[in-house]
């Protein structure tokens, strides 16, 4: 796997991208593979055959447009520590950065940059933040696929409260589920990590509940902060769903899932985590429903949107 690794920043450096497209029933040894894809910038595929879905995944493959040498620079106030940074990519070199000289930034060396992918970035203060608002730049600069040079830079700000009700209030639901997604599934390397983690989800949830929650009366059970309702439901979808659960058959399409989920943009993310189900009624409308109801909707055909995959049930029929 190293000599893969290796082989994928060799062709990294010279601007080219590595896709693996795999077609059949048997086990493809995914771990030994997907570093070649993975430190070149491309992607690791498994289909079932050499049919329609496959040929349409290689003309893209082929078609698509990435750019190169991509850089992503973090800067924050000095109160802030950036600590953890999941994505397509890898800590820089010092010596590879020199946008501001004069600065720290944290640098991450992209393997290629794309429409379709997303960073999840983790931080912490270092202390308590006396001033009224928070500041973040991010900068990227790469080549794109004419070889000019791109440079986009984003500065914000956040306001700081001071009161816990406030604070939950201003924590967006989706957002903080895929975080925690990805953060989770990292570590779930194997199939028996997999199931640490689902162990795992369950006690984040009681800390949050115990942390945030209000104690129901006469009773030891705490009830989840209800500026947080959806977070339980989507890590109850990742617990089960293919990213950590047994719902795919064998550990190498669950490998190839988990590393599309680490890279993908924030709404293929939020849809791998928690899928959108769609009922079709008479008529032609369409209805939204919560993807636990499936069971109840028996004589309607209903669409189940998981991100990688569209599943479709017409009258119990898959």
């Amino acid at each position: 796997m190293k000599w893969m690794e290796s082989l994928g920043h060799e062709a990294q450096r010279h601007s080219t991208i590595v896709d693996i497209l795999c077609a059949g029933t048997c086990p493809v040894r995914v771990p030994v593979l997907q570093p070649l894809a993975k430190c070149s910038g491309g992607v690791l595929l498994l289909h079932d055959d050499f049919g329609e879905a496959f040929g349409v995944n290689l003309q893209r493959a082929s078609t698509r447009a990435a750019g190169s040498h991509g850089l992503f620079e973090i800067r924050c106030s000095d109160n802030m520590l950036v600590t953890q940074v999941i994505g397509p990519g890898e800590e820089a070199s010092p010596d590879s950065h020199e946008t501001f000289k004069h600065d720290t930034s944290f640098c991450i060396q992209m393997h290629s940059v794309e429409e379709m992918q997303s960073f999840s970035v983790s931080m912490e203060t270092k202390g308590d933040i006396k001033n009224d608002f928070v500041f973040f730049q991010f900068a990227v600069r790469y080549s794109n696929m004419y070889q000019a040079e791109v440079t986009r830079v984003i500065t914000m700000r956040l306001q700081t409260v001071d009161g816990l009700s406030a604070y939950l209030a201003s924590v967006q639901e989706d957002v903080a589920s895929v975080i925690v997604g990805k953060r989770t599934v990292l570590r779930a390397r194997t199939a028996s990590d997999a199931i640490d983690m689902r162990i795992s989800i369950d006690e984040r949830v009681k800390d949050i509940a115990l942390k945030f929650g209000s104690q129901a009366p006469k009773s030891k059970l705490y009830r989840f902060p209800k500026e947080l309702a959806s977070l339980p439901e989507c890590l109850f979808h990742l617990k089960r769903g293919p990213l950590l659960g047994s719902i795919i058959g064998h550990e190498d399409e669950r490998s190839v899932l988990r590393n599309l989920f680490l890279n993908a943009s924030f709404d293929l993310s939020l849809r791998m985590l928690a899928p959108r189900c769609i009922m079709h009624r008479e008529g032609g409308t369409f209805e939204e429903l919560p993807a636990y109801d499936l069971a109840m909707q028996s004589s309607a055909a209903v669409v189940l949107d998981h991100g990688t995959d569209i599943f479709i049930w017409l009258v119990c029929y898959l």
